[in-house]
């Protein structure tokens, strides 16, 4: 039998040149991936709550805590961030476009002086505007 480290190192191996087989699979499958994510969204529900009510979500953050995550940013999150960034930004600007509107609705309301009851009137018109643009209405 081989040890963890053993089968760590084969994982490792074998996944490195498997990249493309990743993506045949996926492009290949017959499955729809939202539709088996919509219609298993009653059963993650009850499977977040539950590991939430058994504390597994807080034995997890205390396993790792900040050493193991402070690890990951520095030896993964580094060097994908901007590519991360890079990548979403057509999606982004796709998206953020939606909420244009709602972010110009204090165009025209009086401004005042910084920490005035003006520029907190503004504030809150913006935020029901953008409430409204994400939920459809500003309650």
């Amino acid at each position: 039998m081989k040890s963890a480290q053993q089968s760590a190192k084969k994982f490792v191996e074998r996944a490195s040149v498997a990249g493309g087989d990743y993506v045949d699979g996926a492009r290949g499958s017959s499955k729809s991936w939202s539709g088996a994510a919509k219609a298993a969204a009653d059963i993650y529900k009850t499977a977040v709550i539950k590991a939430a009510n058994d504390g597994r979500y807080a034995k997890g953050i205390e396993k790792s805590g900040d050493a193991e995550w402070l690890k990951g940013v520095v030896s993964v999150g580094e060097s994908r961030f901007s590519e991360g960034v890079a990548n979403a930004s057509t999606k982004y600007a796709t998206n953020s476009a939606a909420y244009d509107t709602a972010r110009q609705a204090a165009a025209n309301a009086p401004r005042g002086v910084k920490g005035s009851a003006e520029n907190l009137a503004r504030v809150g018109i913006v935020v029901k505007a953008l409430r409204a643009q994400k939920v459809g209405s500003a309650g």
